[in-house]
């Protein structure tokens, strides 16, 4: 079985190059994966073929138009060149990872449907990272859903990462539920760093929460409730922030009070060294999320096994099964999420239970498990187009 695995954007490298690697492993003689991303400073054991990259990887995030511009242009240049890769190789599957122009307007669907017409006996999946882009209103939802009514008439499956998400893709975009796989994500775990054992005292804990910080994500939230915290509490909670924050105007007001309290802000891309030392230092990581599909922070988070606080979004529940409520605060309650980091520094939270629970996700998540469902669907799609 020949696929190929496609993220014309680059949106979810790391994702891609875990999920290439464990399939290309799970059956050496029987499945050839080709994967096709801009590959920036990753280099992947499996066969890979780098897409153009005009846009650093510095700037990928901004929301500067001429970004935008260049971004557009990259794009179709890939895609005219996928289409003849896809024409020449044959693939048994082409596996869209996202579909970064379905954002803005329909031009897509031409491209998708050039590359079916000219490998015939392709089946195509796409997952499904986020229902809809975190940016958007109301109005903007609904024209995506028009939008993605079109692109649904190529695609021969779906795969998300929860079964909340599945829902809210079936009832989102009225597609039936027995096209929509779940297929767990992946614990991501570096190469090249093993984090020390968490080591926390009641006289000071740091609490990190990392990443590419956009709106969504909650910096805000956890801003505010250091904040919250009482003065016998504002000596013994470090904060960390370490990530660049898309909202510059926001960045500023909440650099300002950050630096009135107990919290260091790095508020730049950190190089990925730099960042897991930041984590292993930490003792809690804490997302703070006002809405998520699936986090790929999360998964990364668990690797690490430091004691981790989420906002109860049904995703977040779905995916720390086993935590307890206790272990969760109020999605965009900033003085819930004080109370339970008050709850960590006195030592209410059964945190043994907690990292019990962590290690048997680790085990859960794995890639290998990921990559063994996903080549069920692909054989399940490519029977039923035999028939």
């Amino acid at each position: 079985m020949k696929i190929a695995i496609i993220d014309i954007s680059g949106k979810v490298i790391k994702y891609d190059i875990a999920l290439s690697e464990a399939l290309d492993g799970s059956s050496p003689t029987t499945v050839e994966t080709i994967l096709y991303c801009p590959l920036y400073k990753e280099t992947p054991k499996c066969k890979s073929i780098k897409l153009l990259n005009l846009v650093p990887q510095k700037y990928k995030n901004g929301e500067y138009l001429l970004k935008r511009l260049v971004k557009v242009i990259e794009v179709i240049l890939n895609y005219i060149y996928l289409i003849f890769n896809v024409a020449c190789q044959k693939p048994d599957i082409i596996h869209f990872q996202w579909f970064p122009l379905l954002e803005v307007c329909s031009g897509e669907y031409l491209a998708v449907k050039i590359m079916k017409r000219v490998s015939r006996q392709a089946r195509m999946v796409l997952t499904i990272h986020n229902v809809y882009p975190h940016s958007f209103t109301e109005e903007k939802k609904r024209a995506y859903i028009r939008r993605f009514g079109s692109i649904d008439k190529l695609m021969n499956s779906y795969i998300v990462h929860t079964e909340e998400t599945k829902t809210e893709v079936k009832n989102a975009f009225m597609i039936d539920e027995s096209r929509i796989c779940v297929v767990h994500h992946g614990v991501f775990t570096p190469d090249c760093f093993t984090p020390s054992p968490n080591n926390p005292n009641n006289k000071d804990m740091t609490f990190i929460m990392y990443g590419n910080l956009a709106n969504y994500k909650g910096v805000d939230v956890f801003v505010e409730a250091m904040k919250e915290l009482p003065e016998s509490y504002k000596t013994k909670v470090h904060g960390v922030i370490a990530g660049e924050m898309q909202d510059k105007v926001l960045c500023k007001k909440l650099l300002e009070e950050s630096n009135k309290m107990n919290i260091d802000w790095y508020p730049y891309f950190l190089p990925e060294q730099e960042l897991y030392e930041r984590i292993n230092k930490a003792n809690v990581i804490v997302l703070p999320y006002k809405s998520i599909s699936q986090s790929g922070v999360l998964l990364l988070a668990l690797y690490f096994r430091r004691f981790i606080i989420t906002s109860n979004l049904p995703a977040f529940k779905e995916t720390l099964r086993g935590f307890s409520d206790d272990m969760f605060f109020e999605s965009e309650n900033p003085k819930s999420l004080a109370q339970l980091m008050m709850k960590y520094v006195d030592g209410q939270i059964d945190t043994q239970k907690q990292m019990n629970v962590i290690e048997n996700l680790n085990m859960q998540y794995s890639w290998r498990a990921a990559a063994s469902k996903t080549i069920e669907l692909y054989k399940k799609i490519t029977k039923e187009s035999s028939k």
